[in-house]
Protein backbone atom coordinates (compact mmCIF):
# COMPACT_ATOMS: atom_id res chain seq x y z
CA UNK A 1 0.00 0.00 0.00
CA UNK A 2 1.56 3.16 -0.95
CA UNK A 3 1.48 5.99 1.72
CA UNK A 4 -0.80 9.03 1.58
CA UNK A 5 1.06 12.04 0.63
CA UNK A 6 0.36 15.08 3.34
CA UNK A 7 2.54 18.34 4.12
CA UNK A 8 5.26 19.00 6.41
CA UNK A 9 7.54 22.04 7.21
CA UNK A 10 9.42 22.76 4.53
CA UNK A 11 12.82 21.20 3.93
CA UNK A 12 15.67 24.07 2.85
CA UNK A 13 17.38 21.60 1.28
CA UNK A 14 14.63 20.74 -1.49
CA UNK A 15 14.39 24.66 -2.08
CA UNK A 16 14.67 25.33 -6.36
CA UNK A 17 15.88 28.51 -7.08
CA UNK A 18 14.70 30.20 -10.26
CA UNK A 19 12.63 27.28 -11.36
CA UNK A 20 9.31 27.29 -13.23
CA UNK A 21 8.26 24.64 -10.38
CA UNK A 22 9.33 26.35 -7.10
CA UNK A 23 7.16 24.27 -4.85
CA UNK A 24 8.07 21.22 -6.48
CA UNK A 25 4.91 19.86 -7.45
CA UNK A 26 6.02 18.23 -10.61
CA UNK A 27 7.88 16.00 -9.18
CA UNK A 28 5.12 14.42 -7.10
CA UNK A 29 2.67 14.32 -10.16
CA UNK A 30 5.65 12.68 -12.40
CA UNK A 31 5.79 10.44 -9.78
CA UNK A 32 2.02 9.34 -9.38
CA UNK A 33 1.11 9.62 -13.40
CA UNK A 34 4.02 6.96 -13.95
CA UNK A 35 2.21 4.77 -12.42
CA UNK A 36 -0.99 5.39 -14.41
CA UNK A 37 0.53 6.65 -17.65
CA UNK A 38 3.91 5.39 -18.42
CA UNK A 39 4.51 7.04 -21.80
CA UNK A 40 3.22 10.78 -21.75
CA UNK A 41 3.64 13.15 -19.71
CA UNK A 42 2.22 17.20 -18.99
CA UNK A 43 3.43 18.61 -21.63
CA UNK A 44 3.18 15.88 -24.35
CA UNK A 45 -0.22 16.38 -25.44
CA UNK A 46 -0.44 16.89 -29.07
CA UNK A 47 -0.93 14.11 -31.77
CA UNK A 48 0.46 16.23 -34.10
CA UNK A 49 3.17 17.34 -32.43
CA UNK A 50 4.63 13.83 -32.65
CA UNK A 51 3.69 13.27 -36.18
CA UNK A 52 6.28 16.56 -36.57
CA UNK A 53 8.49 15.12 -34.38
CA UNK A 54 8.99 11.47 -36.04
CA UNK A 55 9.48 13.44 -39.35
CA UNK A 56 12.02 15.48 -37.63
CA UNK A 57 14.09 12.88 -36.99
CA UNK A 58 13.26 11.13 -40.30
CA UNK A 59 14.32 14.03 -41.79
CA UNK A 60 17.44 13.92 -39.31
CA UNK A 61 18.39 10.54 -40.58
CA UNK A 62 18.29 11.44 -43.84
CA UNK A 63 20.43 14.52 -44.07
CA UNK A 64 22.93 11.72 -41.35
CA UNK A 65 22.79 9.26 -44.71
CA UNK A 66 23.24 11.99 -47.39
CA UNK A 67 25.49 14.53 -45.79
CA UNK A 68 27.24 12.24 -43.06
CA UNK A 69 26.86 12.92 -39.28
CA UNK A 70 26.74 16.28 -37.09
CA UNK A 71 23.46 17.98 -38.79
CA UNK A 72 20.96 16.42 -36.55
CA UNK A 73 20.04 19.53 -34.24
CA UNK A 74 20.47 22.11 -36.49
CA UNK A 75 17.81 20.10 -39.17
CA UNK A 76 15.46 19.14 -36.35
CA UNK A 77 14.77 22.97 -35.51
CA UNK A 78 14.76 24.19 -39.12
CA UNK A 79 12.32 21.50 -39.92
CA UNK A 80 10.17 22.26 -36.32
CA UNK A 81 10.13 25.84 -37.69
CA UNK A 82 8.91 25.29 -40.99
CA UNK A 83 6.29 23.05 -39.26
CA UNK A 84 5.19 25.25 -37.45
CA UNK A 85 5.19 28.24 -40.30
CA UNK A 86 2.94 26.38 -42.21
CA UNK A 87 0.59 25.54 -38.98
CA UNK A 88 0.16 29.28 -38.26
CA UNK A 89 0.16 30.59 -41.78
CA UNK A 90 -1.54 27.86 -44.30
CA UNK A 91 -3.69 26.00 -41.46
CA UNK A 92 -3.98 28.86 -39.06
CA UNK A 93 -4.16 26.73 -35.97
CA UNK A 94 -2.33 27.16 -32.99
CA UNK A 95 -1.60 25.30 -29.46
CA UNK A 96 1.97 24.27 -30.79
CA UNK A 97 4.76 24.98 -29.02
CA UNK A 98 6.40 28.08 -30.04
CA UNK A 99 3.23 29.51 -31.19
CA UNK A 100 3.63 33.14 -30.33
CA UNK A 101 6.72 33.87 -31.74
CA UNK A 102 5.72 32.35 -35.54
CA UNK A 103 2.72 34.55 -35.46
CA UNK A 104 4.45 37.64 -34.61
CA UNK A 105 7.06 36.90 -37.04
CA UNK A 106 4.63 36.32 -39.67
CA UNK A 107 2.51 39.41 -38.47
CA UNK A 108 5.85 41.32 -39.29
CA UNK A 109 7.45 40.16 -42.15
CA UNK A 110 4.96 38.42 -43.77
CA UNK A 111 5.03 34.46 -45.39
CA UNK A 112 8.78 34.71 -46.27
CA UNK A 113 10.76 33.50 -43.45
CA UNK A 114 14.63 32.15 -42.71
CA UNK A 115 14.78 28.97 -40.91
CA UNK A 116 17.82 28.10 -39.43
CA UNK A 117 19.40 27.30 -36.02
CA UNK A 118 21.01 30.56 -34.81
CA UNK A 119 18.95 32.07 -32.13
CA UNK A 120 17.43 34.89 -34.00
CA UNK A 121 15.83 32.46 -36.12
CA UNK A 122 14.55 30.03 -33.49
CA UNK A 123 10.80 30.45 -32.33
CA UNK A 124 11.54 29.18 -28.69
CA UNK A 125 13.83 30.98 -26.15
CA UNK A 126 15.81 27.64 -26.13
CA UNK A 127 14.00 25.64 -28.99
CA UNK A 128 15.93 22.76 -28.42
CA UNK A 129 15.28 22.61 -25.01
CA UNK A 130 10.84 23.77 -25.03
CA UNK A 131 10.52 22.66 -28.78
CA UNK A 132 9.47 19.20 -29.97
CA UNK A 133 13.20 17.59 -29.55
CA UNK A 134 13.00 18.74 -25.62
CA UNK A 135 9.58 17.77 -24.76
CA UNK A 136 8.51 15.23 -27.35
CA UNK A 137 11.85 13.19 -27.57
CA UNK A 138 11.58 11.25 -24.71
CA UNK A 139 7.68 10.44 -24.69
CA UNK A 140 8.40 9.33 -28.40
CA UNK A 141 10.91 6.70 -26.99
CA UNK A 142 8.62 5.62 -24.09
CA UNK A 143 6.04 5.10 -26.41
CA UNK A 144 7.91 3.03 -28.91
CA UNK A 145 8.58 5.88 -31.85
CA UNK A 146 12.03 6.27 -31.42
CA UNK A 147 15.16 4.48 -30.56
CA UNK A 148 19.30 4.37 -31.19
CA UNK A 149 21.85 6.73 -30.60
CA UNK A 150 21.50 8.62 -32.79
CA UNK A 151 17.78 8.66 -32.47
CA UNK A 152 16.04 6.58 -35.60
CA UNK A 153 12.50 5.83 -35.65
CA UNK A 154 11.59 2.52 -34.28
CA UNK A 155 10.12 -0.21 -37.05
CA UNK A 156 6.47 0.27 -36.45
CA UNK A 157 7.48 4.58 -36.77
CA UNK A 158 8.95 4.08 -39.54
CA UNK A 159 6.48 1.87 -41.61
CA UNK A 160 3.45 4.79 -40.99
CA UNK A 161 5.86 7.24 -41.72
CA UNK A 162 6.77 5.90 -45.28
CA UNK A 163 3.18 4.45 -45.84
CA UNK A 164 0.92 8.06 -44.31
CA UNK A 165 3.54 10.67 -45.17
CA UNK A 166 5.80 10.15 -47.47
CA UNK A 167 3.70 9.72 -50.57
CA UNK A 168 2.04 12.36 -49.86
CA UNK A 169 5.43 14.89 -49.48
CA UNK A 170 7.40 13.08 -52.11
CA UNK A 171 6.15 15.17 -54.57
CA UNK A 172 7.43 18.43 -53.57
CA UNK A 173 10.02 17.12 -50.90
CA UNK A 174 11.28 14.49 -53.21
CA UNK A 175 11.57 10.65 -52.85
CA UNK A 176 12.02 9.42 -49.05
CA UNK A 177 11.87 13.33 -48.65
CA UNK A 178 16.22 13.83 -49.62
CA UNK A 179 15.26 16.53 -51.79
CA UNK A 180 13.78 18.68 -48.48
CA UNK A 181 16.74 17.12 -46.05
CA UNK A 182 19.23 18.59 -48.26
CA UNK A 183 17.67 21.94 -48.45
CA UNK A 184 17.85 21.70 -44.49
CA UNK A 185 21.45 20.93 -44.32
CA UNK A 186 22.25 23.98 -45.33
CA UNK A 187 22.91 26.94 -43.00
CA UNK A 188 20.31 29.20 -43.58
CA UNK A 189 17.11 28.21 -45.53
CA UNK A 190 14.62 31.12 -47.15
CA UNK A 191 11.33 29.88 -47.83
CA UNK A 192 8.56 31.30 -49.17
CA UNK A 193 5.30 30.36 -48.22
CA UNK A 194 3.29 31.80 -50.38
CA UNK A 195 5.30 31.71 -53.50
CA UNK A 196 7.54 28.84 -54.50
CA UNK A 197 7.38 26.57 -51.61
CA UNK A 198 3.51 26.54 -51.59
CA UNK A 199 3.00 23.46 -52.88
CA UNK A 200 5.40 22.41 -50.20
CA UNK A 201 3.55 24.04 -47.57
CA UNK A 202 0.13 22.80 -48.62
CA UNK A 203 1.40 19.13 -48.74
CA UNK A 204 3.02 19.63 -45.11
CA UNK A 205 -0.42 21.44 -44.15
CA UNK A 206 -2.24 18.55 -45.20
CA UNK A 207 -0.04 16.15 -42.97
CA UNK A 208 -0.25 18.20 -39.76
CA UNK A 209 -4.03 19.38 -39.64
CA UNK A 210 -5.65 18.78 -36.40
CA UNK A 211 -9.09 18.56 -38.66
CA UNK A 212 -8.69 14.85 -39.95
CA UNK A 213 -7.15 11.99 -39.24
CA UNK A 214 -6.87 8.48 -41.24
CA UNK A 215 -7.92 5.62 -39.82
CA UNK A 216 -4.80 4.23 -39.99
CA UNK A 217 -2.82 6.83 -38.04
CA UNK A 218 -5.67 7.43 -36.00
CA UNK A 219 -4.94 3.28 -34.92
CA UNK A 220 -1.44 3.61 -35.02
CA UNK A 221 -1.97 6.53 -32.56
CA UNK A 222 -4.02 4.92 -30.52
CA UNK A 223 -1.98 1.66 -29.75
CA UNK A 224 1.30 3.70 -29.07
CA UNK A 225 -0.16 6.64 -27.52
CA UNK A 226 -3.32 6.06 -26.17
CA UNK A 227 -2.57 2.14 -24.37
CA UNK A 228 1.21 2.21 -25.02
CA UNK A 229 0.85 -1.43 -25.60
CA UNK A 230 4.09 -2.89 -26.45
CA UNK A 231 5.65 -0.47 -24.10
CA UNK A 232 3.57 -0.57 -20.96
CA UNK A 233 5.26 -0.29 -17.65
CA UNK A 234 2.25 0.41 -15.62
CA UNK A 235 0.97 -3.40 -15.35
CA UNK A 236 -1.80 -2.69 -17.50
CA UNK A 237 -3.67 -0.03 -15.74
CA UNK A 238 -2.59 2.67 -18.65
CA UNK A 239 -4.89 -0.10 -21.06
CA UNK A 240 -7.98 0.00 -18.34
CA UNK A 241 -7.91 3.85 -18.33
CA UNK A 242 -7.70 4.50 -21.57
CA UNK A 243 -10.72 1.86 -22.56
CA UNK A 244 -12.92 3.41 -19.87
CA UNK A 245 -11.55 7.15 -21.48
CA UNK A 246 -13.06 6.18 -25.08
CA UNK A 247 -15.53 4.16 -23.85
CA UNK A 248 -17.32 6.82 -21.62
CA UNK A 249 -15.21 9.94 -23.27
CA UNK A 250 -14.30 10.74 -19.63
CA UNK A 251 -12.16 14.15 -19.82
CA UNK A 252 -12.39 15.16 -16.00
CA UNK A 253 -9.44 14.96 -13.83
CA UNK A 254 -10.60 16.46 -11.05
CA UNK A 255 -10.66 14.97 -8.22
CA UNK A 256 -14.41 14.54 -8.52
CA UNK A 257 -13.80 13.60 -11.68
CA UNK A 258 -11.33 11.19 -10.74
CA UNK A 259 -13.22 9.62 -7.93
CA UNK A 260 -15.95 8.76 -10.06
CA UNK A 261 -13.31 7.23 -12.78
CA UNK A 262 -12.44 4.90 -9.68
CA UNK A 263 -15.39 3.74 -8.83
CA UNK A 264 -16.64 3.15 -12.56
CA UNK A 265 -12.86 0.91 -12.86
CA UNK A 266 -12.58 -0.83 -9.70
CA UNK A 267 -15.54 -3.10 -11.33
CA UNK A 268 -13.03 -4.69 -14.01
CA UNK A 269 -11.42 -7.12 -12.37
CA UNK A 270 -7.66 -6.80 -10.41
CA UNK A 271 -6.67 -4.62 -12.60
CA UNK A 272 -9.42 -2.09 -12.53
CA UNK A 273 -8.77 -2.47 -8.40
CA UNK A 274 -5.60 -1.58 -8.98
CA UNK A 275 -6.20 1.71 -11.19
CA UNK A 276 -8.98 2.65 -9.08
CA UNK A 277 -6.73 2.95 -6.11
CA UNK A 278 -4.05 4.88 -8.13
CA UNK A 279 -7.01 7.25 -9.17
CA UNK A 280 -8.03 7.60 -5.62
CA UNK A 281 -4.06 8.29 -4.91
CA UNK A 282 -4.12 10.83 -7.52
CA UNK A 283 -7.20 12.89 -6.62
CA UNK A 284 -6.04 13.25 -2.64
CA UNK A 285 -2.22 14.08 -4.53
CA UNK A 286 -4.30 16.99 -6.34
CA UNK A 287 -6.43 17.86 -3.25
CA UNK A 288 -2.93 18.53 -1.51
CA UNK A 289 -1.45 20.49 -4.20
CA UNK A 290 -3.87 22.70 -5.46
CA UNK A 291 -4.43 24.58 -2.25
CA UNK A 292 -0.55 24.82 -1.96
CA UNK A 293 -0.06 26.12 -5.46
CA UNK A 294 -2.76 28.50 -4.89
CA UNK A 295 -0.97 29.79 -1.33
CA UNK A 296 2.60 29.56 -1.82
CA UNK A 297 2.85 29.19 -5.66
Amino acid sequence: MQPTPFLTAWDPRQTLKGSRDPLGSMGLWTHQGRRIIGNLTTVSTQVRDFTATMLGYHLAERVRDLAGPGQDVAVFLKWEQLAAYVRAHVLDEGGFRGVERTRSRLAAKGPRVTLSARSEHQILGDQKVYGLMGTYTMPGRSSGLLEGEPLRLTPAARELVEAEYLPRLAPVAGKRLDGLARRLAAGEVKVDLDGRDAPLAEAIGKVLTRKRIPAAERRFYQRHLLYNQDHDTTGGLQGVLAAHMLARGHTDWEPAGLRQAATVVAKQGPTGVALAEELERAAVLESVLAPVGVLFG
